[in-house]
């Protein structure tokens, strides 16, 4: 593992455990795309991530929509004391 991950620019760090790899890497200087093929080619079996659920999609939503809203910044009785 350890052959294979020297191999690829812009690594931070990497775990393995029983049934998978953690790798941190630099996005700017490397690409998922690029990792994937490089592990698929040392004979390492790439599952696709599970699906976010609908909570998770709704809390991300509800985030966008107030940042929409309120404009990323406090509202205005949060100021009040100040």
């Amino acid at each position: 593992m350890k052959q294979v991950c020297s191999q690829i620019l812009g690594l931070i760090e990497f775990q393995v455990d029983l049934n998978s790899i953690s790798i941190e890497y630099y996005s700017h200087l490397q690409s998922y795309e690029t990792i994937k093929d490089v592990l698929e080619k040392a004979g390492f079996h790439i599952l696709k991530a599970p699906k976010k659920g609908f909570f998770n999609r709704f809390l991300k939503k509800l985030a966008k929509d107030n940042k929409d809203a309120f404009g990323g910044k406090p509202l205005d009785c949060c100021d009040l004391n100040k």
